[in-house]
C-alpha cells in the first residue's frame, strides 16, 4: 500500500493557485450580469420609502428591484412545496415592506460589472419606521427588574450562584 502523508505530490494546478493566477468558479459569459444585495439596518420595523434613484443614476445600472418592482410571486404558501425543506411558512425575499430580522435582504442591485452593483448598493437610500420598543413591566421603574444608573463606587454584585 502507497504512503500518501509526507511525500510529496506533483499537482497539476499547484503553481496556478500559489502564484494567484488559478481561476475558480469565474468565468466570462456574454451579457452576464451581477447583482449585490443591500439588506436592512434596523431589527424590525417596516421600510417607509425606498430610494434607487441615486443608485440608478450610475452607468452601468441594469435594475434596482425592492418589494415595490419586483417580479409577482404567488401569495400563498401552497406553491412552495419543498420534500427536504422544514415546516413553516418560506422566506420570501423582497415580498413586502416588513422588517422581520436583521440584515435582512431589502433591495437587490442589478448591473453590468459586479464592481458597479457594488457601488451602486451603497447609495441606495431607505427610510424605516422601527417598531416601537415595548418596555417588560417587570422592567417598569421602581421594579426589580427596572435598570438603574451605574455607580462605579458600589460592589459589583456576583454572578456565581449559590450552590
Amino acid at each position: 500500500m502507497t504512503t500518501y502523508i509526507g511525500a510529496a505530490t506533483s499537482r497539476v494546478d499547484g503553481r496556478a493557485k500559489v502564484t494567484g493566477a488559478a481561476k475558480y468558479a469565474e468565468f466570462d459569459a456574454p451579457n452576464l450580469a451581477h447583482a449585490s444585495v443591500v439588506t436592512s439596518t434596523i431589527a424590525k420595523g417596516r421600510i417607509a420609502r425606498p430610494d434607487a434613484s441615486e443608485a440608478l443614476a450610475v452607468a452601468g445600472v441594469l435594475a434596482v428591484l425592492t418589494h415595490e418592482n419586483r417580479p409577482q410571486m404567488p401569495s400563498d404558501d401552497s406553491a412552495y412545496k419543498d420534500d427536504v425543506a422544514p415546516e413553516g411558512s418560506p422566506f420570501r425575499p423582497l415580498y413586502d415592506d416588513v422588517i422581520r430580522f436583521s440584515h435582512q435582504p431589502i433591495a437587490l442591485v442589478v448591473a453590468e460589472e459586479p464592481e458597479i452593483a457594488r457601488f451602486a448598493a451603497s447609495l441606495l437610500r431607505v427610510e424605516y419606521r422601527p417598531n416601537a420598543r415595548r418596555r417588560p413591566a417587570s422592567a417598569a421603574p421602581g421594579s426589580l427588574g427596572a435598570r438603574r444608573p451605574c455607580n462605579a463606587r458600589e460592589p459589583v454584585p456576583s454572578t456565581q450562584a449559590a450552590w
